[in-house]
């Protein structure tokens, strides 16, 4: 029996056997049914939408009009939801992942503790095995009061193969499906996930690139189990195990899977075409907390993961790191968290320079005083971000701007403050101001040693004051922007101010809006300016039509690059019912 025929074996019981525990009572059966009947039949409810861009400038643009058309729509009929979405344009966007899909549909019917999906899904068992990877596909739910058993398989990857001019990335086709299941009742939690996905070899032709020399058609089946058992009144423990077989290269024909672990040997042969580049890596988590009263807690956590660990129902893993944390929280007018411990990586002592570092997360926000609002955020934990500055959101032309979103980075350590100060409040006026200032920084990893001359920081920061004449209803803002960007051995420094206002007009039928802001940008390679201004106005017709009209123009002037202009002309209209 290979591995799919276990895979769906262990589906059809584990789906089947919460079920053998359910019961019908069919002295209220015809009841229930006439009580249904009675009810409303047929109700419809959600919304729609469809945004018309248009854009015209100096610079060529294959596609000057876009459109995007979405719905989120949930019919009931007789006691049963169905609920179901779509996003579609017409809009191609360049991006080098070849499996980036803007245009999405799905479909999620809902009946008492069942909810299918169907499309494009996307969903997380545990961090290490299914970790919110979007796919083509079906799952089903059944969670009734202490039960969740969860069902999904579908097409992961679709088959793009190499292209000698271009640098899109080919992939095979993949093929994954999973099951998990967990029970809690009165703080005892048990779960079990597993995940499975495979490439199809004879998908595409074998890349030639150098580039491309890593795509290779892989296997691999994820398992996690996770526990969490209450100490007393207290003290509560919790803990998650995974393990994930992987075969790097399905091609391989030299070498073959040796261990001399029985555990590994086990998990090994779930996979059946093992062979030398097959294997199997670990990840665990456990930690345990104290209540303190009602507003406190102390724990203390462990966390190891191996080095190269990885499955393929993830986009980002941070690995080959072990870290021991004592963290602490309290809720009340200010909230405080605070977590520090040690972490090491080179868990195998492999690499020649092995780092050993302190990490620290701590998180405080709240109320100071009367007028003060506060928050303060630093990690320097391991994580993934999209690195940008405000001024990526200043000056776009459209709403679809930078809409991969798997241009993500590993940071190093990001911190964040924001302060809003209450300058007058009355039934007349309102005024605020907000500073915030944040940090990111993020290092490339390469042949496992951190390269010094590619690590990233981004500091950006802004000031912003902010009226409200409330008889008037005027709205006006000014803020001041200032950003760097260093990235190796170059540095970006960009400044700007904006500035933006907004009035109903024709007794509220209409509001109106205009903004304007400038940026400069100074680098080794010389100056940039961007002016940007844009108006708009948007009114809403029986609580039910929204409709707005948004034109953008942009003057831009690059080092070593003639002047462009652009202007975006963006209409819309929100149907909710």
């Amino acid at each position: 029996m290979n591995v799919l025929s276990i895979g769906f074996t262990m589906m059809s019981l584990v789906c089947l056997w919460p079920l053998s525990a359910q019961s019908v009572d069919f002295g209220t059966l015809k009841k229930d049914i006439k009580d249904k009947l009675k009810a409303k039949p047929f109700e419809i409810n959600g919304g729609a939408s469809l945004n018309a861009i248009y854009t015209e400038g100096s610079q060529k643009n294959p596609q000057p009009f876009t459109y995007v058309a979405s719905a989120n729509v949930v019919c009931k009929i007789y006691g049963y939801e169905l609920p179901f979405s779509f996003t579609y344009s017409n809009k191609q966007f360049s991006t080098t992942n070849p499996n980036f899909r803007f245009n999405r549909t799905s479909f999620n019917p809902k009946y008492k503790a069942w909810t299918g999906h169907f499309g494009d899904i996307a969903t997380s068992f545990s961090p290490y095995t299914l970790s919110g990877i979007p796919f083509q596909g079906a799952g089903i739910e059944y969670a009734p009061e202490k039960w969740k058993v969860e069902v999904v398989a579908g097409r992961i990857y679709k088959p793009v193969a190499e292209v000698v001019e271009q640098a899109t990335k080919p992939t095979f086709y993949r093929f994954g499906m999973g099951i998990k299941t967990g029970y809690e009742n009165k703080g005892k939690r048990l779960g079990l996930a597993v995940f499975y996905a495979k490439d199809d070899p004879n998908s595409i032709p074998l890349p030639r690139k150098s580039d491309n020399a890593e795509v290779r058609p892989m296997e691999n089946i994820a398992f996690a189990t996770t526990l969490a058992l209450p100490v007393g009144k207290k003290i509560t423990w919790q803990s998650e195990v995974s393990t994930s077989v992987l075969t790097r290269d399905l091609m391989q024909t030299q070498g073959i899977f040796q261990s001399s672990r029985v555990t590994e040997q086990v998990t090994g042969r779930l996979l059946p075409q093992r062979n030398g580049s097959t294997k199997v890596y670990y990840a665990v988590k456990t930690s345990l907390n104290y209540t303190i009263e009602k507003t406190g807690q102390i724990g203390l956590s462990y966390e190891r993961v191996d080095p190269r660990y990885q499955t393929l129902g993830g986009l980002f893993f941070t690995n080959d790191f072990e870290n021991l944390t004592l963290n602490a929280q309290h809720k009340g007018l200010m909230n405080i968290s605070f977590s520090t411990g040690l972490q090491r990586d080179d868990i195998a002592d492999r690499k020649r320079n092995s780092t050993g570092r302190m990490v620290v997360s701590a998180n405080m926000g709240g109320k100071i005083g009367e007028k003060v609002d506060m928050s303060l955020n630093y990690s320097n934990f391991q994580s993934y971000a999209f690195i940008q500055t405000g001024f990526e959101r200043i000056n776009r032309l459209s709403p679809l701007d930078n809409l991969d979103t798997l241009h993500f980075t590993q940071l190093a350590q990001n911190a964040a403050f924001n302060l809003n100060y209450a300058l007058q409040q009355s039934e007349k006026t309102n005024q605020t101001v907000a500073f915030n200032m944040n940090f990111m920084e993020s290092a490339m990893e390469r042949n496992q040693t951190t390269q010094q001359d590619q690590t990233t920081q981004v500091t950006s920061g802004g000031l912003a004051y902010n009226l409200n004449l409330v008889e008037k209803n005027i709205t006006l803002a000014v803020a001041m922007n200032y950003a760097v960007n260093l990235s190796g051995t170059k540095k970006i420094v960009t400044t700007g101010p904006t500035i933006s206002a907004a009035k109903p007009l024709f007794d509220k039928l209409i509001t109106a809006n205009a903004n304007l802001s400038y940026n400069q940008s100074r680098s080794p390679d010389g100056q940039a300016q961007v002016i940007t201004a844009g108006i708009g106005a948007n009114t809403v017709l029986k609580k039910k039509h929204n409709l707005t009209l948004n034109w953008v123009v942009q003057q831009s002037k690059t080092p070593n690059a003639p002047q462009n202009f652009n202007t975006t002309i963006n209409a819309g209209y929100n149907y909710t019912f």
